[in-house]
């Protein structure tokens, strides 16, 4: 069974790293593979692109320690549920972003992730139409027959449709 999610495009200031996402200032958006990109911020490369991740989104309910994302503030950890019915946030259920990850994890002191990754394959496939004007805004996640459980890889990765 799929069932039908929002996907959605930010802006991180986190560490640039091979293979992370990043949207040029002339709009091209584009798998980084500059590993001399990842050496300084202080670089003339810097003012030239904006690092982004992507978020898979939920309509479920957040609770405390849940990340979601905000369209008015961006990613939030809940402190208070009240707090997301005011900022109409949606709950992170799988993302590029592996530090938010690992942060979950470590908030919630949890043994295995409850934010998952998007595949590698999808990010490919993300660039590709994004460039091209056709941006994805919603994609299908594989649950398990009769649950509310989402199905993901040995490797963390969601299993979708797109």
């Amino acid at each position: 069974m799929y069932k039908k999610h929002n996907i959605e495009l930010f802006r991180t200031y986190d560490e640039v790293k091979v293979g992370m996402l990043i949207l040029k200032d002339n709009g091209i958006l584009e798998i980084n593979q500059n590993p001399y990109l990842v050496e300084k911020k202080e670089t003339f490369w810097w003012n030239k692109f904006k690092e982004q991740h992507l978020y898979i989104l939920s309509e479920e309910k957040v609770k405390k320690n849940d990340f979601y994302f905000s369209p008015n503030t961006g990613i939030i950890i809940c402190k208070y549920e009240e707090e997301v019915k005011n900022d109409n946030g949606k709950k992170i259920i799988a993302t590029t972003h592996k530090e938010l990850i690992e942060d979950s994890m470590l908030i919630k002191k949890l043994d295995s992730p409850d934010i998952h990754l998007i595949p590698k394959s999808f990010v490919g496939y993300y660039e590709y139409r994004y460039n091209k004007g056709k941006r994805i805004t919603k994609v299908n996640l594989k649950y398990e027959e009769n649950l509310d459980i989402l199905k993901v890889n040995n490797d963390n990765t969601i299993i979708m449709k797109y």
